[in-house]
């Protein structure tokens, strides 16, 4: 299984990478189906800082030692698309679905756009 993600921009609320297109592909043996889920978002549904969630002095100690997690949902058309092992048997369906994205801490370097 292999994941990509693309059309990565900075979330507004959070400041986290958000990608527009995430993609999961399987690809099976010889002889066998290759699978393609993708995710393609159209809206934000929530977007929020795990350290506004927190009071206190537990709040003072997160900032102190730079926690900036954040839990966004989306919406958009989930596809899924089977390549048959033979010619000609690829199919297709989509619908719609909501999806999360969570970061439980520090951004990676490699994950901004």
């Amino acid at each position: 299984v292999t994941f990509s993600k693309s059309d990565i921009h900075i979330d507004p609320v959070t400041g986290k990478p958000v990608g527009d297109l995430h993609s999961y592909t399987y690809t099976g043996g010889p002889g066998e189906d290759s699978y393609d889920v993708s995710y393609r978002r159209e809206s934000t549904i929530f977007a929020g800082k795990f350290l506004d969630l927190i009071t206190g002095p537990k709040k003072l100690a997160a900032r102190l030692v730079g926690f900036d997690g954040a839990y966004l949902r989306f919406s958009g058309p989930v596809t899924v698309t089977r390549h048959g092992s033979q010619p000609d048997t690829e199919e297709r369906v989509s619908a719609p679905a909501i999806w999360e994205l969570m970061y439980p801490g520090k951004t990676r370097a490699t994950d901004k756009p």
